[in-house]
């Protein structure tokens, strides 16, 4: 039997404990889900659902199909972050372009009241089990690209040094990511 992307991950996430549906986005086939105490307590994990439906392009004429993760600690949990997830939803969804790895997406606005975070970093999801990553029962495969907030500062740092560099900072400084006003590392 075939998993569905829902089941793969509430296979890997937990039960899905809440869900918005198109008002929160403009595409009316992307909902976004809510994970709760994931990828560890005190955290939760917005994804998207169905924007898998689309397949998105890549350089060099690959394609992908992504489903999106964002994560922040319980006290910056509400439908904002359910309404952030949707519009770059509905970007991807518009432009038919894929969130590469290492790429920052600019949001021109902060990711939550009182946060110094403009942008949103593609990484692979790492804090979640690897078996996540990847769904293969589509074609082309379903990715799960994990959206970390980052400074303005940090976004310039990943364009002059690349983003091997960025997340070589990451794992050396250790900061929590799920804190939307955690300082910069860079």
């Amino acid at each position: 039997m075939t998993r569905t992307i829902d089941q793969h991950m509430e296979r890997y996430l937990g039960p899905i404990a809440r869900g918005w549906g198109s008002r929160v986005g403009e595409s009316a086939d992307v909902q976004v889900c809510l994970f709760e105490e994931c990828p560890i307590p005190g955290t939760v994990t917005y994804a998207t659902l169905g924007l898998s439906r689309h397949v998105l392009k890549m350089p060099q004429g690959r394609e992908v199909r992504q489903e999106l993760l964002l994560s922040v600690s319980l006290r910056f949990a509400d439908e904002n972050r359910a309404r952030l997830l949707a519009h770059i939803a509905d970007n991807l969804v518009h432009d038919h372009q894929a969130l590469l790895r290492g790429e920052v997406f600019h949001l021109g606005f902060a990711v939550a009241p009182g946060s110094p975070c403009t942008g949103l970093y593609i990484a692979l999801p790492v804090v979640f089990p690897d078996a996540l990553a990847t769904y293969p029962e589509t074609q082309p495969p379903t990715v799960f690209p994990w959206l970390i907030p980052v400074h303005r500062n940090e976004a310039a740092l990943v364009a002059r040094l690349g983003w091997d560099a960025f997340e070589d900072r990451l794992e050396h400084a250790d900061p929590d990511l799920f804190d939307l006003t955690r300082p910069s590392i860079a």
